[in-house]
């Protein structure tokens, strides 16, 4: 697995291509300024506090809390999120009480 992600397979690249192509980095100033580096305790901490992320979480626990009132969620289920992108099912699902919620 890690080969596959540390080098491109062959039959992806044109044989007609240098074999190393020449790229300017950085693009602009902005690209080379030092950035701070911060913690993910504390990323996740401004992300959750944001209110665009408060917003999506009430739209997801108002979808998921619909088949809650079904039935079709219970505590006792297990979740597998695929495409899980920025966290909110999985958040959602685990703050309305599942027991097991994983997310990929």
């Amino acid at each position: 697995m890690v080969i596959i992600i540390l080098q491109m397979p062959k039959t992806c690249i044109s044989p007609k291509a240098p074999s190393k192509p020449h790229t300017h980095f950085p693009r602009s100033n902005y690209d080379s300024s030092p950035r701070q580096h911060l913690p993910l305790p504390k990323k996740n901490a401004q992300s959750w506090s944001s209110k665009a992320w408060k917003w999506c979480l009430s739209s997801f626990s108002d979808y998921f809390l619909r088949f809650s009132d079904l039935e079709f969620i219970q505590n006792h289920n297990k979740a597998l999120c695929l495409s899980a992108g920025a966290g909110y099912p999985p958040m959602v699902l685990f703050q309305i009480g599942l027991a097991y919620v994983t997310a990929v």
